[in-house]
């Protein structure tokens, strides 16, 4: 039967792992879980401005495509040739 790994085993496993996470000079595990927690509400917050402009990138894209139907915008459609001949 293998040997159980002890507590420090683990710890001494986990640490390196969580070193590139920890903050300069943080040398309390309470520090290092506000820096983390405080990365947390960085991340939802960019994530949430990440939302907003893809809403609205969407809206954008709708709008373009309503345009382009209309043959108002892009794609020579009828209504460019209407425009030209009316002026011409």
């Amino acid at each position: 039967m293998p040997a159980q790994p002890t507590i420090c085993v683990l710890l001494g496993l986990t640490t390196p792992a969580l070193a590139p996470a920890r903050p300069a000079g943080a040398s309390d595990v309470d520090e290092l879980l506000d820096a983390l927690a405080a990365g947390q509400e960085a991340n939802f917050s960019l994530f949430n401005y990440v939302n907003d402009l893809s809403g609205e990138v969407d809206k954008l894209e709708e709008g373009i495509a309503t345009l382009r139907w209309a043959g108002v915008w892009g794609g020579g459609g009828a209504g460019r040739g209407a425009r030209r001949q009316g002026a011409g």
